[in-house]
């Protein structure tokens, strides 16, 4: 029920009903519901990326996820998907963070398990984030093109922090 590689909805797609359409029983637009779907689904992907040994090819898995996720996620809002678009905020958007998990990537010699676990959950966190801010914006009426990358790069640096400080309570 996924879109194809040139972006076109699916099948059954649910965009003639986005606005008006409501899940059964949740009270939820169907594009919420379709939306939250997607991004629970790669976040998962996002995650088990993790357990790539190779920093690179780890990096290149999670891209991928999150570009996947984000060619799914106008067909739902009926906005158009270019991959070029999505190619280009994804790089952009990564670009900034891959400092802040380079540290994670480092700690795999020293405590292998500890870094899966770590690496695991700042992949999905970060997936998480992304789906969100695209779902918010398209649901606003917003494309590819209109995008403000800037905020949405600082909302994911605070929302990682937020969870370090977090994690060092519960430890």
């Amino acid at each position: 029920n996924s879109a194809s590689l040139a972006g076109d909805p699916p099948i059954n797609s649910p965009t003639e009903t986005k606005t008006t359409g409501h899940s059964q029983g949740s009270g939820k637009p169907l594009f919420a519901v379709l939306s939250t779907r997607i991004i629970k689904r790669w976040c998962g992907f996002s995650a088990m990326s993790g357990v790539i040994p190779i920093p690179c090819v780890e990096l290149a898995a999670v891209s991928t996820s999150q570009l996947l996720m984000l060619r799914e996620m106008p067909n739902v809002h009926g906005v158009k998907f270019s991959w070029h678009k999505g190619s280009v905020l994804i790089t952009a958007l990564l670009g900034g963070l891959t400092s802040g998990t380079s540290m994670i990537v480092l700690t795999r010699l020293l405590f292998p398990v500890v870094s899966v676990v770590s690496l695991a959950g700042l992949n999905a966190s970060i997936t998480y984030v992304l789906g969100r801010a695209f779902s918010t914006h398209f649901s606003q009426g917003g494309t590819l093109d209109d995008f403000d990358i800037k905020s949405l790069r600082r909302e994911l640096t605070g929302y990682i922090r937020t969870r370090g400080i977090h994690s060092k309570r519960v430890s």
